[in-house]
């Protein structure tokens, strides 16, 4: 019960965070978009992508070092976790010089006629990649006390780093008021500023609270800890880098069909999506620990619970935040851009979020297969099926399909890779794959869906009528989603949450 309430404490703290983010999203976009334009918005964009694209390494890198160091924690041994934490900090260093050169050799070919950027703008462009490596480079170094801190379940202090960050990034566009010149520059640059903070202020935590994990020299590199390490990596990496190159990958393509005006609609859209996202991956850092140290103390029962509930909620919170978006999506985006968002801008929304919530409908069971360590075969099919969307959506505009049919392949895609994990969990984890496809696939998307297409038929004029009607279909959602999704035990446990929130409340 402890443990649960510390979950619960959490995921409070996660999601204020997220609450705060996301206000601060919608502002610093409109800001941003107003102040340089569509057409540098969308450079923005498109040079962010790149980056992101090509640092793949990084969320694999993540995901390890925390599967890693949890797995320490779960089998209560400092000295291992001692040796991960060190030797996973030298395998970032090392990658960080590699990336960053990297960067450079290939700049020339990016500028050289790759991307479609016109010729007075090059010069902005080269500017801000430059900028954006030594942000990659920080955030990288970063991510083995960002691990650490969510081994470790330390929430309320990496919601509190995240939201200086946010701050710092909502600074730099409005910013962007004041200037007349080198409007691009200067945001890159402002949005690097927030990367490096936040790293130094998650190292000084890291160093503060974790008094026994010692920084050794001698330990960066541990042949057999470095092995073991890199092992698992090499085969996560390479579905981080499908995952990327489904997500990130489309904007370099859509950049040499159709220019960077469709970037900033797609650059747009993400942000959309980012809401979403954030919500639902928040509450998937928040079990992973969960799932993992369970694995590492041996209870293959407790990480399959924790991993299925995971995924129920995952799924639950992002529809709860994905119905009223997609429901009044016109509104919102002449609410939140003006009468005159970028051509394509809500068909990019529309589909960009279902995509995203097929994804919302197993984030657990990733996990799960993740801490048994057996990836290889996942990984691989991960791979082939989401490295598909780039080649598919080329053909797709050669035979002159317009710039969304490559967000419909990404969302077949992205179902037959759900597939793909029920399989592989039931191989791996002893998942029991009936249940699961009934209780945590049929009976969601089912609700979900019919939930949509009744709001969308029962409407009225009124505004104010129609956001009430809005609040009682959420309300009737969220219910319905309660008694038919989770079962006897998971309903259980929310119970014993309220009373013993309950009862803190009640002390006096």
């Amino acid at each position: 019960m402890q443990h649960s309430f510390k979950l619960l404490l959490n995921t409070i703290a996660s999601y204020a965070k997220i609450i705060i983010n996301t206000l601060v999203t919608i502002f610093a976009t409109r800001i941003a978009l107003k102040a340089l334009g569509a057409e540098d918005f969308g450079i923005y964009n498109l040079i962010a992508g790149i980056i992101v694209m090509l640092s793949f390494i990084n969320g694999s890198l993540m995901i390890s070092s925390q599967r890693f160091f949890s797995i320490s924690i779960g089998a209560k041994s400092i000295n291992k976790l001692n040796a991960n934490f060190n030797a996973s900090l030298g395998i970032h260093i090392l990658l960080s010089i590699c990336i960053a050169v990297a960067f450079i050799i290939i700049s020339p070919i990016l500028f050289g006629g790759f991307l479609n950027i016109e010729p007075e703008q090059i010069s902005s462009a080269k500017s801000i990649y430059y900028i954006m490596i030594i942000s990659s480079v920080f955030t990288i170094g970063s991510i083995p006390f960002s691990a650490l801190m969510n081994a470790y379940e330390d929430m309320i202090a990496l919601s509190l780093i995240d939201i200086l960050a946010c701050i710092l990034k909502f600074i730099a566009a409005f910013s962007l008021l004041f200037f007349s010149t080198n409007l691009l520059e200067w945001y890159a640059f402002l949005m690097m500023i927030s990367v490096v903070v936040k790293m130094f202020l998650e190292f000084l935590w890291c160093k503060k609270k974790y008094s026994k994990i010692v920084l050794n020299l001698r330990m960066l590199y541990n042949r057999n800890v470095t092995r073991e390490m890199l092992g698992f990596v090499g085969w996560n990496t390479m579905g981080a880098f499908a995952v990327i190159v489904g997500n990130q990958g489309i904007a370099v393509v859509l950049n040499i069909f159709f220019g960077t005006i469709i970037n900033a609609a797609y650059g747009i859209a993400n942000q959309v999506n980012s809401l979403v996202l954030s919500f639902a991956s928040t509450l998937t850092t928040v079990f992973t620990p969960m799932i993992i140290q369970a694995k590492g103390a041996g209870n293959n029962k407790r990480m399959l619970m924790s991993a299925i509930l995971s995924s129920k909620l995952s799924f639950l919170l992002s529809s709860v935040l994905a119905l009223p978006i997609l429901i009044h999506l016109s509104d919102i985006l002449k609410l939140w851009l003006g009468n005159t968002p970028p051509v394509m801008t809500e068909i990019f929304c529309f589909y960009i979020v279902i995509s995203f919530l097929v994804v919302q409908l197993y984030p657990g069971i990733n996990r799960a297969i993740y801490a048994s360590g057996k990836i290889k075969g996942y990984q691989l099919s991960l791979t082939i099926i989401l490295v598909s969307t780039i080649p598919l959506g080329v053909l797709l505009f050669n035979l002159g399909y317009p710039a969304y049919s490559i967000l419909k392949v990404k969302f077949i895609l992205q179902v037959i890779v759900l597939v793909s994990t029920i399989y592989y969990a039931s191989k791996i984890c002893q998942l029991n794959w009936q249940s699961f496809v009934i209780y945590s696939i049929l009976f969601p998307v089912i609700i979900f869906a019919s939930c949509m297409l009744l709001r969308n038929v029962v409407s009225v004029n009124n505004v104010y009528y129609n956001i009430l009607l809005s609040v009682l279909f959420l309300i009737a959602y969220v219910s319905v989603y309660y008694m038919l999704v989770f079962d006897g035990d998971e309903k259980k446990l929310f119970k014993n949450l309220l009373l013993k929130i309950k009862n803190k409340l009640c002390v006096k």
